[in-house]
Order: structure tokens, then C-alpha cells, then sequence
């Protein structure tokens, strides 16, 4: 009988070497094949002035591509990423964009973990180890329902799907909108695939109950808004900058978002230097924006 051939010996797995530098992580709901990251984009362009290049730090995005089950597996991801660093005695932090994403990683990582919302539509659980910049989005979009109620009929874009904030706060908003506005109408539209806005479906004036999705579609959003020629009123600068140059009817009253992401990465720069240590400072407004 021929004989059996040999099993192949199995050559040991090298040991990965220890990270040499501390890690940045930024959890984000986004796509990474999104057109737009303005938030991202500021954030990592401030980074790089600060001094924090790809020779001082590692840097990650962990993007949930709109999904929560993404989010989480990418959430999960990233702290399982920062502890290993933090285990090999290096700093690592964990920034989120969105109150969603912030949730999800306070619910996963430890207390000794810091991390940083670089902006969100509500305040998160307050823990020691979590700090950066919040929206107060119920407050936001009634102010902002209060200046379109002269136009009779207010469209409001939300996604239930998103929560928090989302549908928390346009639930707050239906209610403030009922007692205050009997005789508006509101005509709201509950979408997270944005290829289903149409400009049809918008009618007297337009706000949207803000999140990362929208934000980083600002142009779609915007698109449907100029085929309606309605009246707007936007939580962030971006979306009116898509108007190009006939603005007439179209207002900012929110936050600037790429501003509140640079001072996030300054955050960064303070954790990682040593001169922030948990407990962290108390969340923060986020930078306000009117026109």
C-alpha cells in the first residue's frame, strides 16, 4: 500500500508586534462611499494641524453604512481595537459621531476607555468616561417649526430608525406642534432611504429633525427641496450651501457641525497628551450657526 502522505506541519502564527503609537477611532453611522463626509473631513483635517499625522497616531473609521446592526458590529469593532491598545499601554480613544453611535459604544466599552461625541443630537447617559458636544434637537426644531408656522404647512423629514434623536425628538415636536400650532398642518415625512424623498411629497415650507445620514446627503435633501421651491429652514449650513446661488427662502437655524468636529479633535489632542484623564469634562453645546 502507498503510504499516507505526512499531515503538513502547521507553522506557529507570528505574535502580532504591539502598537507603537495610541489609536484613534472615529464610529460613525455614515457610509464610507458617501460623496460628502464634511464632519469626517474637518475632524481629520484638524487632526493633521493639531500634529496628529499617521507618525503619531493610528487612525480608524469604523462606519455602520446606515444600519444598526452594522453599526454595532463596527462599534464593537473599535472597542475591542482600543482595548487592545490600551492593554499594550498605549492611549486610545473612541470618537462618535451622532448620539446613536455614542450609545452603542458607551454600552460596550469600559469605563476606562474615553470617549468623545463629536456631535450629537441629544445628550447622552452621563458617564466620567464620555465627554464632547450635543445638539439640543427638540429645542432645535421647535424653534424652527415656530418661524415656518406663518407659511400654514411645515413638512418635517425624520427617520424613525434613528433613535436617539431622531424620532425622539420629532415625536417631542409633533406634540409642542399640536398645542402650539392647532391650525398649522404638519406634513411629515418618516424616511431613512433618502432615494424616496421626492419634491412632490414636500409641501409649504421644509425642516428636517437632524442626523449623520441626512447631514452627509445634505445635497440630495437640498435637491428635493429647490424642485419643491418651498421655504426652508436647515440645522446646518451644508444644506444651504447646496442651494448655489438662489438662497431666497432658505434659513439656517442650528449648529456648525465641521466647526464642533475640530474641537473634538482638540479633545483628541488633550486625551492623548495627558492634560484631559477621565473623569472627563461635562458634555458641551455644540457650536451654535443662524442666519
Amino acid at each position: 500500500m502507498p503510504a499516507k502522505p505526512k499531515p503538513a506541519k502547521l507553522k506557529p502564527a507570528k505574535p502580532k508586534a504591539p502598537p507603537t503609537k495610541p489609536l484613534v477611532c472615529l464610529v460613525t453611522p455614515a457610509d464610507a462611499h458617501d460623496t460628502k463626509h464634511k464632519s469626517r473631513d474637518a475632524f481629520e483635517d484638524e487632526l493633521q494641524r493639531l500634529g496628529l499625522t499617521s507618525a503619531q497616531i493610528d487612525y480608524k473609521v469604523y462606519y455602520g453604512s446606515y444600519s444598526p446592526t452594522t453599526l454595532r458590529t463596527k462599534a464593537n469593532t473599535a472597542v475591542s481595537d482600543a482595548q487592545s491598545y490600551v492593554d499594550a499601554h498605549q492611549r486610545a480613544v473612541i470618537v462618535t459621531a451622532g448620539t446613536m453611535a455614542t450609545a452603542i459604544v458607551q454600552g460596550l466599552a469600559p469605563n476606562t476607555i474615553p470617549i468623545i461625541q463629536a456631535a450629537g443630537g441629544a445628550m447622552p447617559t452621563r458617564q466620567t468616561n464620555v465627554t464632547g458636544f450635543y445638539i439640543d434637537a427638540q429645542g432645535t426644531s421647535q424653534s424652527q417649526f415656530d418661524k415656518l408656522s406663518v407659511y400654514g404647512t411645515v413638512t418635517i423629514l425624520y427617520d424613525s430608525t434613528n433613535e436617539p434623536p431622531s424620532n425622539s425628538a420629532y415625536l417631542a415636536l409633533a406634540a409642542y406642534a399640536i398645542q402650539r400650532y392647532p391650525l398649522v398642518t404638519e406634513n411629515s415625512l418618516d424616511i431613512h432611504d433618502l432615494t424616496r424623498l421626492v419634491s412632490t411629497d414636500i409641501e409649504g415650507s421644509f425642516m428636517l429633525i437632524p442626523n449623520t445620514m441626512y447631514y452627509n446627503k445634505c445635497d440630495v435633501i437640498a435637491k428635493a427641496v429647490k424642485q419643491a421651491g418651498v421655504p426652508a429652514i436647515y440645522p446646518e449650513r451644508e444644506y444651504k450651501n447646496e442651494h448655489g446661488n438662489n438662497k431666497t427662502g432658505i434659513k439656517v437655524h442650528g449648529h456648525n457641525i465641521p466647526l464642533t468636529y475640530r474641537l473634538a479633535a482638540t479633545y483628541v489632542l488633550n486625551i492623548l497628551d495627558g492634560s484631559m484623564v477621565i473623569p472627563l469634562p461635562a458634555l458641551a453645546s455644540a457650536i451654535p450657526d443662524e442666519d
